[in-house]
Order: structure tokens, then sequence, then C-alpha cells
């Protein structure tokens, strides 16, 4: 995404990767009580 590549991570490339985790759990779980219902 980004052309320049930084050796150490960027705190906004940390939180967008723990936010897209967070979130896809979220959809699992989601589909989880979905199919269960």
């Amino acid at each position: 995404m980004f052309a320049k590549t930084t050796p150490a991570p960027e705190p906004m490339t940390i939180m967008g990767t723990l936010t897209a985790v967070s979130m896809g759990v979220v959809m699992k779980k989601k589909q989880k009580n979905k199919s269960a219902a």
C-alpha cells in the first residue's frame, strides 16, 4: 500500500492490523451465532 518501507512498523499500521483482526473475530462470532440460531 505504501511505496516507502520503514524498518519499524508505524503506529497507524499497527492500529489498522489490530482493527482488521478484531473485526474478523467479530464477524466470525456473528456467523457462528447465525448458524446456531
